[in-house]
């Protein structure tokens, strides 16, 4: 049992990996105890066993657990200059959350709450667990602007249409302001000592070998602000883990080598030839300035290589990379006012690319609209104004976690029930569980390397979906707004939001491809994947979700590039193979493109199975021909107009139910 005259906070980070404006730590300090002590749990269930007490949260994406092991990094430091110890579980929290606090004589916990599927059962259940034990445990909020259950219409049902939401959330912010969430600057939190906890007790080398012992892509490289001596030391020179890094007696207990091929929990993290080294990018005279100032490489090469290796050089993970990322947009506002014009133009910097920094927590979007408040004119808060506007998405955000509330099955099951009946090609046998990033990249593998496996014949559905998949994926569709920004997804782990809405409606109405297919790749690719903004945007651009576009609303790629990327520049910066290999930049084919309407020379074939009656218009091509070097396009897969007309008849078989 604890000694309550003796009290120790243990703060369970999970989400919320900053110090300003953190509930939990604010709670610490109010309280003035004998030692403080944060951890954070690598959720996952036992290796041996497969098992867990209950249900988890559904695992982190691979672009996801690269920004993580940057963070926790960051975050660990950030700790560790106040004199607080970072612990690293792995495993089962509902086993190890107990076990460490009894261990450590632990009198008071406290998290930040989350929403996720799952996650409010597993938090119960160890609130009342540690209650029993007699430990006091405290939780709050802070993840969003507005928890999911808290803005309701007047009848105290949910919204399900965003407009209604968004008014009635910003009326609370408005009567409210942010006053009920915690607003405290990281100076606020000075090096915490105690006669328990003297200065300088925090072994940085150990909570430094413990994370790179997690395995999480990019291990072993540089971290930013990380001294390389404590990176050394703590990686080659035999630093003990376990003394931070904590087990349960389970067969996870034993120590974690970085090299164990169960520790690359992204198989691109183990197969890369360098993995583990960090490469220097060659320059070019780039369109996009803002960008980094890099040779594009092909697809091929991509693929063949640490697939996360250029993620670094366009993101900070950390919680002053998000505070960094706040200022730049700000300033951007104070000299420009221009979000509310530029937002959609891709090749603009006009966007505050705070989403991945709000996914991890690094900060609270109370302080960003604080911080935005106190920078905008009265009038800019207001209707069409840029900071009204801006708040607009971060309620979006809020919405989709009050749908995913109400919603828990949104990453499996369309919301619009009608929608299981529609004639998307769908496999789940290309994504399973654990595997569907390796199925991915083989997909892409196969895209790349056999552009012309039609001409063979006796093409299964599972090849050719495997194919049309892989090509989307790689940005080798031939439609140039679509590979530009499957590219930046894939160099940078991010895309344009704008740009998001055109790929998604090309993947769900052009090629007709189940949504869930794109939902995947983009929660293994996307350094912002967010357990509710992921499926509730897929299941909006494909029409099955609450408050979704109308199916018959499809974007067409040509016309919005001609509208948000008239220059080409964001087209050009992504595409520079698409000159080599056709003559012409990106912006000629996509002209060439609206004008022709011409397919890609595929030859014809059967329609997809498995219940789609919809073929996709390709034209003949001899069974002979060549298999080419990997190469863009020569013209689109699918023709935009006929494509369009073949979803609209998809959609007339499910209209009336």
């Amino acid at each position: 049992m604890a000694d309550h005259n003796q009290p120790h906070v243990l703060l369970w980070y999970r989400d919320d990996l900053r110090i300003a404006d953190h509930g939990p730590l604010a709670y610490a300090y109010d309280m003035a105890p004998a030692r403080i002590s944060a951890l954070y749990c690598y959720e996952e269930a036992d290796p041996a066993t497969g098992r867990t007490l209950l249900p988890l949260p559904r695992a982190m994406g691979a672009a996801c657990r690269w920004w993580l092991r940057q963070s926790l990094h960051a975050h660990a430091k950030a700790l560790a200059d106040r004199n607080i110890t970072l612990y690293i579980l792995r495993g089962d929290p509902a086993q190890q959350i107990p076990q460490f606090c009894q261990e450590h004589q632990v009198t008071h916990v406290a998290w930040q709450r989350r929403y996720m599927p799952h996650a409010p059962t597993l938090d119960r259940w160890i609130k009342e667990h540690l209650t029993t034990a007699g430990m006091s445990v405290q939780s709050f909020p802070g993840f969003t602007l507005h928890e999911p259950w808290e803005i309701t219409k007047a009848d105290g049902g949910s919204f399900q249409v965003y407009t209604p939401y968004s008014k009635a959330a910003l009326r609370q912010l408005d009567d409210c302001g942010v006053a009920h969430h915690v607003l405290r600057e990281a100076a606020a939190f000075p090096p915490f000592t105690s006669s328990s906890q003297p200065r300088d007790t925090v072994d940085r080398e150990n909570v430094h070998a413990a994370i790179e012992a997690l395995g999480l892509p990019g291990t072993g490289e540089e971290i930013p602000g990380i001294p390389q001596t404590i990176a050394a030391r703590g990686h080659a020179a035999g630093a003990d883990p376990e003394t931070v890094l904590h087990h349960a007696a389970a067969p996870q207990s034993a120590a974690i080598s970085t090299n164990d091929a169960a520790a690359c929990a992204a198989p691109a993290a183990c197969d890369a030839p360098d993995a583990g080294k960090r490469t220097a990018a060659p320059t070019q005279q780039s369109p996009l300035p803002h960008f980094p100032q890099i040779a594009v490489p092909h697809p091929f090469a991509l693929h063949q290589d640490s697939w996360w290796r250029y993620f670094g050089s366009y993101h900070t993970p950390g919680e002053h990379g998000a505070q960094q990322r706040l200022e730049r947009f700000l300033a951007r506002q104070a000299a420009m006012r221009d979000y509310a014009a530029q937002r959609d133009v891709p090749s603009q910097p006009a966007t505050s690319e705070l989403s991945p920094h709000l996914r991890f927590g690094e900060i609270s979007p109370a302080r960003i609209v604080a911080e935005t408040t106190s920078r905008a004119d009265a009038d800019e808060l207001v209707g069409s104004g840029w900071a009204a506007t801006f708040f607009k998405e971060l309620l979006w955000r809020d919405f989709a976690w009050s749908r995913l509330w109400q919603h828990p099955t949104m990453a499996d099951a369309p919301v619009r029930e009608k929608f299981s009946s529609f004639p998307w090609t769908w496999m789940p046998a290309v994504e399973q569980p654990h595997t569907a990033f390796a199925a991915s990249r083989e997909a892409i593998t196969t895209a790349i390397t056999l552009p012309n496996v039609y001409a063979a014949g006796g093409v299964s559905p599972r090849q050719q979906l495997m194919i049309e998949l892989g090509r989307w994926q790689a940005g080798l569709t031939g439609v140039p707004l679509v590979d530009a920004g499957m590219r930046q997804l894939w160099l940078f782990g991010t895309m344009h939001n704008r740009i998001r809405m055109v790929v998604g409606s090309w993947l769900t109405k052009n090629l007709l491809i189940d949504w869930r297919h794109g939902e995947r790749w983009f929660w293994e690719t996307l350094v912002d994947a967010d357990h509710a903004a992921n499926p509730f945007n897929w299941q909006w651009v494909a029409g099955c979700g609450d408050d979704a576009a109308p199916y018959f609303r499809i974007f067409n790629p040509l016309t919005q590039a001609a509208k948000f990327d008239a220059s080409g520049a964001y087209q050009q910066y992504f595409l520079p193979d698409a000159a080599q290999c056709t003559g012409q930049t990106a912006v000629q084919r996509a002209a060439q493109s609206a004008a022709d309407e011409l397919p890609l020379s595929f030859p014809d074939s059967d329609p997809v199975s498995d219940g789609n009656p919809v073929a996709h218009p390709r034209s003949e091509q001899p069974a002979n021909a060549a298999v080419a070097a990997p190469c863009y396009p020569a013209t689109p897969m699918v023709a935009v107009g006929e494509s369009r007309k073949q979803a609209l008849a998809a959609y007339e078989t499910i209209k009336g139910l």
